[in-house]
């Protein structure tokens, strides 16, 4: 059974968050100090415990704000606890009390120096090739001295209470002067207590990216903690501890400095820029909903006009079909007068005789539509919202009186013209089919009529060649509301 069991919960939530991204630069650095200073050394092993590595895990230095060498250095602090600070094989130099003072606000610049140094020593050895044990006890002698400062456990660790995190520094200079045999000091205009910088350089987070996959990096820049919070260009966000706050948009980050504009009913008023350490300490997302302009629409732009809507122009072309084809009817339905209709088969027969031109029908259908068939008649063509006119079609339409229950039907729809046979031959053929223009709103319609062309005696089947019908589009035999009325006059309808 592994020594630390009891505790792996706390560990993996520590691992989860700490890891120092997918190389595990900060685990391997505590591997290389433990194997240094830990349990290799004279003395009782130890263990860190589930207490310690929770407290640790869960600690919040502020939105946005990470200290990932700090927390190592608290490991390593506790890792060289003194015998007396050793309980049942359990280290308790820091307790949660020590880590709580850690996150106070009295304590943050501290921290932010303590950070800034651990990450400068860092670079340091590095850029003069200080590795391996030599380097990892100068960095780790002083993360324990800064840890012991910050907690007020100096003493504990080596008898000895500093006065300054710069003194400090200055004994790990002298350590890494030893190593390399020369006087070394920082180089640059940065000062001992600088604090860390926010990293405005460091990539934009991934949304899907988890915290153990942050590098140190990462974790260091202020720019990349606050768009891991959602704080990224586009989002809306608004000052904490105001009343009545405003709605600010991020526009985009320059290095540190964030850009917004104040967004008000959509539209931005205002514009302002702020550190990214003032965007986390005192701005926070806006949850609610924020009012915006309607996206996409400009009074300018036709294209979200009704008068370019496609389904709008295609139902004002049917309603100009059907009040054409209302309109004509309702003229010559009396022209029914003496027409028998019959079923088994469909036929309509004369019961009067009737001279050649004075039998006008005209069709009734609300079926109008883009689609042609066998039995469509082409009524014109029409703006629908294409590139050009395009043509509609009328189908025929029927519904008896009574069902085959001889119940009256709720909507019977009985149009003679639809009732008049196909021609066996074009000479048996007594009706023709002409066209009679109707206009709706200067919207040409062509309303097709059937016309008998020849004498028609009682008793006559009415025929029609509805072959011709296929040409009914470009037909040029035509029909006027003059002819009806003289055909009309001929058979003494009203």
């Amino acid at each position: 059974m592994p020594q630390c069991k009891p505790w792996i919960a706390a560990l993996s939530s520590y691992v989860s968050v700490n890891a120092g991204g997918t190389e595990g630069q900060l685990l391997k650095e505590l591997a290389q100090y433990a194997k240094a200073f830990g349990s290799g050394e004279k003395g009782p092993s130890r263990v860190l415990g589930s207490e310690f590595l929770s407290k640790l895990a869960n600690l919040n230095f502020g939105a946005g704000q990470r200290h990932p060498y700090l927390l190592n250095a608290c490991i390593e602090t506790q890792l060289v606890a003194p015998p007396n600070r050793i309980i049942d094989g359990v280290c308790r130099l820091l307790l949660p009390t020590s880590l709580n003072d850690l996150t106070k606000k009295e304590a943050r610049q501290s921290i932010i120096n303590a950070e800034g140094m651990m990450t400068q020593a860092r670079s340091l050895c590095q850029k003069l090739n200080v590795t391996g044990v030599a380097k990892i006890k100068a960095v780790g002698k002083m993360d324990v001295r800064i840890i012991g400062f910050l907690t007020k456990k100096g003493r504990e660790f080596e008898g000895h209470e500093y006065n300054s995190i710069g003194e400090i520094v200055e004994i790990f200079l002298a350590d890494v002067s030893k190593v390399v045999g020369k006087k070394i000091t920082f180089s640059g205009t940065v000062d001992s207590d600088a604090p860390a910088s926010s990293g405005g350089g460091a990539a934009a987070p991934a949304a899907e990216q988890t915290q153990s996959m942050q590098s140190v990096e990462q974790m260091q820049s202020k720019v990349y903690q606050a768009q891991h919070l959602g704080l990224t260009p586009d989002a809306f966000v608004i000052e904490r501890g105001v009343e009545e706050p405003a709605i600010w948009q991020i526009e985009k980050y320059n290095g540190d400095m964030v850009v917004m504009r104040k967004h008000e009913l959509g539209r931005h008023t205002g514009s302002r820029s702020i550190h990214v350490d003032v965007l986390l300490e005192t701005w926070r997302l806006h949850k609610g909903t924020v009012t915006v302009l309607l996206p996409g629409y400009s009074f300018d732009d036709k294209t979200s006009s009704p008068m370019s809507s496609v389904a709008w122009k295609f139902d004002n072309a049917k309603a100009a079909v059907s009040i054409a084809l209302m309109s004509v009817y309702a003229k010559m339905e009396p022209m029914g007068k003496a027409i028998d209709l019959f079923l088994k088969p469909n036929m309509a027969r004369a019961s009067v005789a009737m001279k050649a031109g004075s039998l006008m029908l005209a069709p009734a259908s609300t079926r109008i539509d883009r689609r042609d068939s066998a039995s469509a008649l082409c009524v014109g063509k029409f703006d629908i919202g294409g590139s050009k006119p395009e043509p509609l079609f009328i189908t025929p339409q029927f519904m008896a009186p009574l069902n085959a229950n001889g119940e009256p039907n709720k909507q019977p729809f009985v149009c003679i013209f639809w009732q008049v046979a196909n021609a066996p031959t074009k000479q048996t053929a007594n009706m023709s089919l002409k066209c009679l223009i109707y206009e709706v709103n200067d919207v040409p319609v062509r309303v097709p009529v059937l016309v008998n062309s020849k004498d028609i005696a009682a008793g006559d089947e009415l025929l029609w060649e509805k072959a011709t019908g296929t040409v009914f589009g470009t037909m040029r035999s035509m029909v006027t509301f003059t002819d009806y009325t003289t055909a009309a006059k001929r058979r003494k309808l009203n």
